[in-house]
């Protein structure tokens, strides 16, 4: 298999597909929650993004501990390796998205304000926070399946 056949075939799997399951409403609650934090409290973008991501991520871990990765590891280790990736994932996603945003539009002189650039990138991290957070946690978390 090539390069480009490996990458597909990881992401395009039964497991992929119930990752994303349970992804679509841990997302869908975590933008809810860092939507509400930016909007109503102006909680600022780091704050609220990151509040609406971990507060998902601690669903997430026991939903995908056990249905989508069928994991017996130890709760404990596993969670530390979870929120490793999950933090991970976050700096990665939120700071590039954050960054590449803020210059492609102002490089372009959009005349777009601030809110509207950061709004637009949170919604291109999750995608990216999503295929990282996936990998991970397939990689490393939940890689030593049956283990007590």
């Amino acid at each position: 298999m090539n390069f480009i056949s490996n990458i597909i075939y990881f992401f395009m799997n039964k497991e992929f597909m119930i990752f994303l399951l349970i992804g679509f409403f841990n997302t869908l609650f975590a933008m809810i929650l860092t939507y509400s934090m930016y909007n109503l409290l102006h909680s600022g973008y780091y704050i609220s993004s990151f509040t609406g991501t971990f507060s998902a991520a601690v669903l997430g871990f026991f939903l995908n501990r056990r249905i989508t990765f069928s994991s017996n590891c130890k709760i404990f280790s596993s969670m530390v390796k979870f929120f490793t990736i999950i933090l991970l994932s976050y700096i990665v996603s939120f700071t590039l998205s954050h960054k590449l945003f803020l210059y492609i539009f102002t490089a372009l002189n959009f005349d777009l304000s601030v809110s509207i650039i950061e709004q637009t990138a949170i919604l291109f991290a999750q995608i990216i926070f999503t295929l990282l957070n996936f990998a991970g946690q397939k990689l490393w978390t939940f890689k030593n399946r049956g283990r007590i």
